[in-house]
């Protein structure tokens, strides 16, 4: 016993061994690489639910065009520049009794960046963004004339072909300003 500093030492001391020390090391780094194995995971996941709320925004935007206005007079906005900085009444007219396809492109942002012809639609663009295909389909059957199918599918990244982007569709029926004939 060492009296000079009030310790008591044992004839065997207590200590951690070299193998506990890195078996303990071990497993926390094996706990470690599980946990940073999941940050690419969640990173994926962020961008897809960006990219989803993006779609959304996109064809809430161009449904929230068409029926801004008369259902024979219906547009969507193609520019979002403001008036002061060269933009304007960019518009691309869709009559909703009357079966159409349009493509259209929006930046990352969200914001419309022009029509895009099916080619583009379909290969992918440098710029990429989103690429939208805008579809209506008016009713046949008899006494829904008055009645279109709006589909509007947006599409991400848009520098992808068609085939391995992802794909956000949106599907409604609108009045299309058609009256039905009489009975």
């Amino acid at each position: 016993m060492d009296t000079r500093s009030g310790f008591t030492l044992s004839s065997k001391a207590k200590a951690f061994s070299l193998i506990e020390v890195v078996l303990a090391l071990g497993v926390i780094s094996v706990a470690l690489v599980g946990i940073l194995g999941l940050f690419p995971v969640a990173m994926g996941a962020a961008r897809e639910s960006q990219q989803e709320t993006q779609a959304a925004f996109i064809a809430r935007t161009i449904y929230n065009d068409l029926l801004s206005a008369p259902p024979r007079q219906t547009f969507i906005a193609l520019s979002s520049a403001p008036l002061s900085k060269g933009g304007g009444s960019t518009t691309l007219p869709v009559d909703l009794a009357s079966p159409s396809t349009h493509y259209i492109a929006y930046t990352p942002d969200g914001l419309p960046d022009g029509q895009i012809s099916q080619g583009t639609f379909e290969n992918g663009r440098p710029q990429g963004g989103f690429l939208v295909t805008v579809r209506t389909s008016p009713s046949t059957e008899a006494g829904q004339e008055s009645i279109s199918r709006l589909e509007i599918l947006v599409e991400a990244p848009g520098t992808l072909p068609v085939r391995r982007r992802e794909s956000y569709p949106f599907v409604t029926l609108v009045n299309n300003g058609r009256v039905p004939p009489a009975p």
